[in-house]
């Protein structure tokens, strides 16, 4: 069966590369890693789920830690075939870490040395460098208007969904009850559920959307942002800096004061380096993308930022 499935994704995806990952398979147990549909493995995760439900083949999607750290999603066809996707790497390169290439080279120019740059899937810092005698690390995002930023994702469960790969809502739940007065996420996704039952988690009745649904109008904040301040920089506390980069342009943030990267970038550029803060922050949304199993969301905490000082780039400069 596993043939007629991939000739299927082929089919229909020219630019798909199907790859047999032995390590995953065993016994009649067969697992594929899928590249090359969509540069977003979100979305190409997405679109294979679609393809199966045109050809109304039955499947669900399970959490599984050995297929990624950073996307442990599979989907299962007949109990025994396993499908994940993985980063298209020409898209990667041309957007994150194109991204992470340009502040590297720009902290060159500015006097570091031992730069380095993660590698995809990696747990190190984005970008790591050493300057003026002191090593520092960024936090790199690539974005389109230096302002709308993916800041982070995690998957949300309802209590009884909880599975050994589950991360602790705690930070989760402290942010919906600073923003709404309900205890936690799932307690405030089902009083929005008595109204609308289209909204919820994954497998809910009345939620059509497997990646689950959180309206805007009910998940986008704008007062009381302080406790989802001291979230993102705890986020960021083994970072020194969070970049934004759009084009040959840098919105850059101390997340703990200023380093001294800060201090050059003031003497030479002229610029002043902001230390995020409540200023900083003009809004908070909590999105759901991609698929997950039933009874959880693939949840990003997406914000949005107010202006700040903007650094340009210039390959070409010394």
């Amino acid at each position: 069966m596993e043939e007629l499935l991939n000739k299927a994704i082929k089919d229909a995806y020219s630019t798909a590369k199907i790859d047999y990952v032995a390590r995953l398979s065993s016994g009649n147990k067969k697992f594929f890693s899928v590249r090359g549909i969509d540069k977003d493995r979100e979305k190409a995760f997405k679109l294979i789920q679609e393809l199966l439900d045109n050809l109304k083949i039955e499947y669900e999607v399970k959490e599984s830690k050995s297929a990624s750290k950073n996307f442990p999603y599979v989907i299962v066809v007949n109990g025994s075939i396993q499908y994940t996707t993985k980063p298209d790497m020409a898209g990667r390169v041309s957007s994150g870490s194109g991204a992470q290439d340009k502040f590297a080279n720009f902290v060159k120019q500015l006097g570091a040395t031992d730069v380095a740059t993660a590698k995809i899937g990696s747990q190190e810092a984005d970008v790591a460098f050493k300057i003026n005698n002191k090593k520092e690390n960024a936090e790199i995002k690539n974005s389109a208007n230096l302002k709308d930023i993916n800041a982070f994702d995690i998957t949300v469960y309802r209590k009884d969904k909880k599975s050994s790969g589950s991360k602790d809502l705690t930070f989760v739940n402290d942010l919906i009850q600073d923003f709404t007065n309900y205890p936690t996420l799932e307690d405030y996704i089902d009083s929005l559920r008595q109204n609308d039952i289209t909204i919820g988690y994954s497998g809910d009745p009345g939620v059509k959307n497997k990646s689950g649904n959180l309206p805007t109008k009910h998940f986008k904040f704008t007062e009381r942002l302080d406790k989802a301040v001291n979230t993102l920089k705890d986020h960021w506390k083994k970072d020194d800096y969070f970049v934004i980069v759009s084009g040959n342009k840098f919105m850059i943030y101390n997340t703990n004061g200023e380093g001294a990267l800060t201090e050059i970038i003031k003497r030479q550029r002229g610029v002043e380096i902001e230390t995020f803060s409540r200023t900083s922050l003009k809004e908070i949304k909590f999105q759901t993308y991609g698929g997950t199993r039933p009874g959880t969301i693939r949840m990003q905490l997406s914000i949005t930022l107010n202006s700040a000082p903007i650094v340009e780039y210039s390959a070409e400069t010394n």
